[in-house]
């Protein structure tokens, strides 16, 4: 017997790297200390578990996404990481496998995932501000068979097309999102950062490298 507790106790305070290893899904990542500047005195392997690491950079105690890229980098060695959050999947991975209810239905490059997703649920899984979804006649144009419609929000171009209107502006520095609101639907788009939109103004927009998808959301152009 090498450590008695509860399951939270030995989880959160493991006695070795060998009790880390046997609580947690998925498994902690066992580095060398070296990797760390600041490791104390004498140690030799860092454990991680995938919740300890940052979410976002700044975040004291805890590893940044960079960071994480740097170690890959400097072990050579094919990693295997698993997460909900799509900016980790989107700026962390070389190579990204969206699942759906435990089936891969989509693997590629994250670009190539982003701009050519093979279902209505893939492309909501990469993106944020997140690809709106419409009815496919919603704009002229649809596909035969086409169900829905959706635009990433840097997909709308704006100046002519159908007419909506600006409902919250949202000033975010490098850039601005509009929400605008078309017909009974909600959209949100960018525009510049300097723009003097605000909320109630009329705005006409028309789609711009639009995805369809049919009625069981596949991609069909």
């Amino acid at each position: 017997l090498v450590q008695a507790g509860t399951p939270r106790e030995i989880y959160e305070n493991p006695v070795s790297l060998y009790v880390a290893g046997r609580l947690g899904l998925p498994r902690i990542n066992a580095l060398p200390a070296t990797l760390f500047p600041g490791a104390p005195a004498g140690a030799s392997i860092i454990g991680l578990r995938p919740e300890h690491i940052a979410r976002g950079e700044g975040q004291s105690g805890t590893v940044t996404r960079i960071e994480l890229k740097r170690i890959h980098a400097s072990l050579g060695a094919t990693l295997l990481y698993v997460t909900h959050d799509q900016i980790e999947a989107m700026t962390m991975a070389t190579h990204v496998g969206v699942l759906d209810r435990g089936r891969l239905v989509q693997a590629g490059t994250p670009r190539e995932i982003y701009e050519n997703p093979v279902s209505l649920y893939v492309a909501g899984r990469l993106g944020l501000p997140r690809i709106n979804a419409l009815p496919a006649g919603l704009f002229p144009g649809a596909p035969a068979g086409a169900s829905t419609i959706g635009l990433r929000p840097e997909h709308i171009a704006q100046g002519a097309g159908q007419e909506g209107t600006v409902t919250r502006v949202e000033h975010l520095g490098d850039q601005t999102r509009l929400h605008l609101r078309l017909n009974g639907h909600d959209i949100v788009t960018l525009t510049q950062p300097h723009t003097g939109l605000k909320a109630g103004d009329p705005i006409a927009i028309a789609p711009k490298n639009p995805l369809w998808f049919d009625a069981s959301g596949a991609r069909i152009a």
